[in-house]
């Protein structure tokens, strides 16, 4: 039981979002998505959308460790059809305090791998307490850079406790890949927190 203890310590948060189609006459545009994380060992996040008309399906996964509190491993794998963006990306840096710095390989749907000089920074990742309410604060930036093409990305989230493991998050995210339109993403979502038992 010892690894379904590991897995289920997780979060699962939910977000939706409705809105008026830029292209007439459409029904209304949605957007919602699932997905489960466990803080600095994986995430999964689908989401399921209509834009302009058309229904999208985008996957996000990621995994990522730190072994001997300086190596920094993450597997990444990304596909929006939204956005017509498809690529893994696999990183292996040295950690230091709030600083990531090493080797990322990176392959795109629109060519071969890429070998990459990368650096992360970790501007935030804390919690503390507004009365009786848990705040958490996450906010992380990566760059890779091959010196032809360059690849930005932002995480950024707040999350509020207002009961008992739930929570109501906010989350900002920002990427930049040569070749691709920005994308900038605001949602509003409900994150509810697995209660685990402790052993006695």
């Amino acid at each position: 039981m010892g690894w379904l203890t590991w897995l289920m310590a997780m979060s699962m948060t939910i977000t939706y979002s409705d809105r008026t189609a830029i292209i007439q006459p459409n029904p209304s545009d949605y957007e919602y998505s699932f997905s489960i994380h466990k803080p600095k060992i994986y995430h999964l996040e689908i989401e399921q959308m209509r834009k302009d008309g058309m229904c999208y399906n985008d996957k996000e996964v990621w995994i990522e460790n730190t072994f001997f509190g300086w190596l920094y491993v993450n597997e990444k794998v990304v596909k929006k059809e939204s956005r017509n963006i498809n690529y893994n990306q696999f990183d292996c840096r040295y950690k230091y305090k709030l600083f990531t710095t090493g080797y990322t390989l990176r392959h795109n749907d629109f060519g071969s791998p890429k070998h990459n000089l990368s650096l992360g920074l970790n501007l935030a990742d804390f919690h503390f307490n507004i009365g009786i309410a848990d705040v958490e604060v996450i906010s992380k930036t990566d760059f890779i850079s091959n010196f032809s093409e360059n690849a930005i990305s932002s995480y950024n989230q707040i999350s509020f406790q207002v009961l008992t493991n739930v929570s109501i998050s906010f989350l900002y995210k920002y990427e930049y890949i040569r070749g691709k339109l920005p994308f900038e993403q605001k949602k509003i979502g409900i994150t509810y927190k697995i209660p685990m038992k402790k052993k006695e």
